[in-house]
């Protein structure tokens, strides 16, 4: 099992592959975003296809797999096998990523255990360049293959981006599925924009109602009478409801809620309009918003909202069936945080 393997190398890979020293963040140095799901937590070049295939422990992430010549980047975790070696695990794996290899560097990685090769070859017609990096360690094998065109190869980080990316892997705990949950769902400027070439939603398939929730909450310590301590919680909350009609009108309600020690505000507020939508372009062009609001649970009091001007957004269908969204954050009303360009995804409403 992936969780069981990663535990155990995981340690060893952070302080095997002794990575150059830079003072910029690597995740973003090589543009990766974090994979959760399947048992696995890893990053990953961003708007790349993962497979994760937790029986065998390996994972799979795709520049694109509809193309052939497209990048990859494979990885592999099990118990290590006895008389096991980095070179031989390197030189195996190099050999069934191209044909006609040679080598062009082969060693140490910087600073520690580890080893890696990068090796030119052929795929097809295609030249390609293979990096790879291996780590045994603590009883487990941890391996990684990056296989791309020559110019794209270097440009993706090489052996480096190799070895950030098996330091990052982690078995994924049930917070790690919450928190990812909680990062799906939340409006981020910092998220990664669609690929241009995705696949165009049908019609049929975003004509319905999506919906979408995000919140913290932090205590707040009020006393302490010897070992007891007593506190509150204050607590902020934002939700979505998107309907899309076959006719091309829409209606979007958002809801708000802050508490903070005894003082609840809470606020509601409805915009509809028309929309068009190409399969990848959302234009939404506001005609009415109202807004009912509520403070501190006093009796709510509404007014109509000044309508925004038209905005446009960039829509995608993520693999497990979500409306991918990216653009303003903000509607007619003025949230907790507004941002001109954000991306967030919305689970399908009963």
């Amino acid at each position: 099992m992936i969780g069981r393997v990663s535990r155990w190398i995981v340690p060893a890979i952070v302080c095997a592959l002794a990575l150059p020293a830079r003072a910029d963040n690597p995740y973003i140095r090589y543009h990766l975003t974090q994979h959760i799901g399947d048992g696995i937590v890893v990053w990953v070049p961003a708007h790349w296809h993962v497979k994760v295939d937790a029986k065998q422990g390996t994972v799979l992430a795709q520049q694109d797999p509809d193309r052939r010549d497209a990048a990859m980047l494979m990885l592999a975790m099990h118990p290590a096998r006895p008389g096991e070696t980095e070179d031989a695990l390197l030189d195996a794996m190099v050999a069934g990523a191209a044909n006609e290899m040679k080598v062009a560097s082969h060693g140490a990685m910087p600073g520690g255990r580890g080893r890696m090769l990068i090796a030119d070859g052929r795929l097809g017609d295609a030249a390609v360049r293979v990096g790879a990096v291996v780590v045994v360690a603590n009883r487990a094998t941890m391996a990684g293959v990056l296989v791309a065109k020559p110019a794209e190869f270097d440009a993706l980080g090489s052996v480096n981006m190799i070895a950030v990316v098996l330091a990052s892997v982690s078995a994924e705990s049930d917070r790690d599925a919450q928190f990812a949950e909680r990062e799906r769902q939340d409006k981020r400027p910092d998220q990664p924009d669609l690929e241009p070439n995705r696949a165009p939603i049908a019609k049929t398939d975003f004509a319905r109602r999506w919906q979408r929730n995000d919140g913290v909450a932090i205590y707040v310590k009020d006393s302490q009478v010897g070992t007891t301590e007593y506190g509150h919680y204050n607590s902020q909350g934002a939700g979505d409801t998107f309907s899309f009609q076959r006719d091309g009108s829409y209606e979007l309600i958002t809801v708000q809620k802050t508490k903070g020690g005894r003082c609840t505000t809470t606020s509601t507020i409805v915009e509809k309009g028309a929309y068009t939508m190409d399969g990848r372009r959302l234009v939404l062009k506001p005609k009415t918003a109202y807004g009912q609001f509520s403070f501190c649970s006093a009796k709510p009091e509404g007014q109509a909202l000044k309508v925004t001007a038209a905005r446009d957004y960039d829509v995608g269908m993520s693999d497990d069936g979500r409306l991918v969204m990216v653009g303003p954050s903000c509607g007619s009303f003025k949230e907790f945080r507004c941002y001109d360009h954000a991306r967030w995804e919305m689970k399908p409403a009963n």
